[in-house]
């Protein structure tokens, strides 16, 4: 992890000198699934941000969800290519809405109480939330593709396309947790997908698991 670390150290270095430009690489493992992620870039080449997974290796807190984010200028790829196949492929296109539902990890005082306001949410206005980017960067005036003011954490010029979607349970036994925090129609479920933005050198591939 160290090696991936400091590669991402150096690409960023000669890539931009901006300084929210440095790596947050959590962990080196992912549980999710390739079949759910598959359209990710396949090397790190470029990623300023990497966010594997914040799970141990046994699921033992049933408050927390398993997300996978890549951040990747668009200086190393076609980004063309990504946005035809993200228009293709796409189950669903969203743009910042208030309908939409960001799932959190929850911290309660009591583990398992119901959590109000996902009763009437459904699959298709789950979105990961985007403003762990704030909570991660320190210099967060410096952010160029989050936005504290908006319901999703990203800028208002984002395209979000939802590739893969679905309510059962995708992660290994492992890290099966049942989130009593969730209603019983969202106590597990899987969205992947694509965030660009025609007005900065960023592309955001995301995947949450839970």
């Amino acid at each position: 992890m160290k090696f991936s670390c400091l590669l991402l150290i150096l690409v960023n270095l000669t890539a931009s000198s901006q300084s929210h430009n440095r790596c947050l690489l959590h962990f080196d493992v992912n549980p999710i699934p390739d079949s759910i992620c598959y359209f990710f870039p396949t090397n790190e080449v470029g990623a300023f941000m990497l966010i594997p997974s914040d799970l141990s290796e046994r699921c033992t807190n049933p408050t927390n969800c398993c997300r996978y984010i890549k951040v990747v200028s668009k200086k190393y790829f076609d980004v063309e290519f990504i946005k035809t196949f993200s228009e293709n492929n796409a189950i669903q296109i969203l743009n910042d809405s208030s309908e939409l539902v960001i799932l959190k990890d929850r911290d309660f005082d009591k583990r398992f109480q119901l959590d109000s306001s996902y009763i009437n949410a459904q699959i298709n206005t789950i979105i990961p939330d985007f403003k762990i980017f704030h909570r991660l960067d320190d210099n967060k005036s410096d952010s160029v593709f989050v936005d504290s003011t908006t319901n999703t954490g990203l800028s208002s010029d984002y395209t979000i396309y939802v590739i893969k979607s679905g309510n059962t349970l995708v992660l290994n036994d492992k890290w099966n947790c049942e989130r009593q925090w969730l209603p019983a129609h969202l106590r597990h479920g899987y969205r992947s997908g694509v965030a660009i933005n025609p007005n900065n050198e960023y592309v955001i591939f995301w995947c949450v698991a839970w």
